[in-house]
């Protein structure tokens, strides 16, 4: 297939969508020459296609520099079975967003709808200062409605995903990037 220039660089790591659906999603991690800044993408890999970009700028960011860095460096996660994408960012923000993908293999026709995000943000008693670098750089890990991901800051949590309330924290005395 041919490359697919985005025209910024991609910190974040990208992941297939595990449906078998032709999409790719990707974080960026620099604003570029033109001053575009960070966000996530997703893109149809059937023409290289940016089909869906969000979260620039984010208003309800615990960070103070939200206007200057909202990089997306964490691999996100599809729950195939809701059809929803969940994304962890810098910005300290938990999105999660149901697509509305429509995938016709037999045509070739892949197209996606997301309904408006839901925003979550948490901060822990381990956590109480919500400053410059509090951010989600790792993969989050779900292990049947929880999502295990760390911060900046070094606390390692658990998000209970049918109700998005952080269930425990666990400090771990570093940042947190793998």
């Amino acid at each position: 297939r041919d490359a697919i220039n985005m025209g910024m660089c991609f910190k974040g790591s990208g992941a297939l969508d595990p449906r078998g659906y032709p999409l790719m999603y990707v974080g960026s991690g620099d604003e570029n020459s033109e001053g575009k800044r960070p966000r996530m993408f997703v893109i149809s890999l059937i023409d290289g296609k940016v089909l869906f970009e969000y979260g620039h700028n984010e208003s309800l960011s615990y960070r103070q520099d939200n206007d200057r860095w909202c990089a997306f460096d964490s691999s996100p996660l599809v729950d195939a079975e809701t059809d929803t994408l969940i994304w962890p960012a810098d910005s300290g923000m938990l999105y999660t967003f149901k697509l509305n993908t429509n995938y016709n293999k037999s045509t070739g026709t892949l197209t996606i709808n997301p309904d408006k995000p839901i925003l979550n943000r948490y901060m822990t008693s381990l956590n109480t200062d919500p400053g410059n670098d509090l951010g989600m750089e790792n993969s989050p890990i779900i292990v049947e409605n929880y999502l295990y991901v760390g911060d900046n800051r070094g606390t390692y949590f658990c998000v209970d995903l049918n109700t998005m309330n952080l269930v425990w924290a666990q400090e771990i005395k570093d940042d947190q990037n793998a």
